[in-house]
């Protein structure tokens, strides 16, 4: 990644048209808007890590959100698989409360409209510490 050239000629040439003072204006008003950091970022995740990685990054950093405050206490997403995303809760008690179709649908709306329809398709909530099916081979 290299960073864009200043055009020397570009500047000196407004710089001879407009006089010292005003040129300076002209080109700031000529350079492109300043980006945030995190979009920047992002951008470079998103081409660094795996679809699937930078997208658990997403969901879990905007959880207590997605979840609420108070059931964010109580699961965390682990990992995305397959369009699946992977739920794990620390109690029986909040897997019954919470792995219900109403529960389910609201999560999974939430998720699809703030990161997209494509990033999650279904939800599959697990006791906590399970890292997802074991691989074979």
């Amino acid at each position: 990644m290299s960073l864009p050239r200043r055009d020397y000629q570009y500047e000196w040439m407004l710089r001879d048209w407009y006089g010292r003072d005003r040129a300076q204006s002209e080109i700031a008003a000529k350079q492109p808007r300043p980006k945030p950091l995190s979009e920047t970022l992002n951008g470079l995740l998103e081409t660094m890590l795996p679809k699937s990685r930078f997208s658990i990054l997403q969901i879990q950093s905007s959880w207590s959100t997605i979840a609420g405050a108070a059931n964010a206490r109580h699961c965390s997403p682990s990992f995305l698989r397959d369009g699946v995303l992977y739920v794990e809760i620390s109690h029986p008690a909040y897997r019954m409360a919470l792995d219900t179709p109403k529960m389910r649908e609201l999560f999974l709306s939430r998720i699809q409209k703030e990161f997209g329809e494509g990033v999650c398709c279904d939800l599959k909530f697990v006791p906590a510490g399970r890292r997802g099916p074991a691989r074979t081979g």
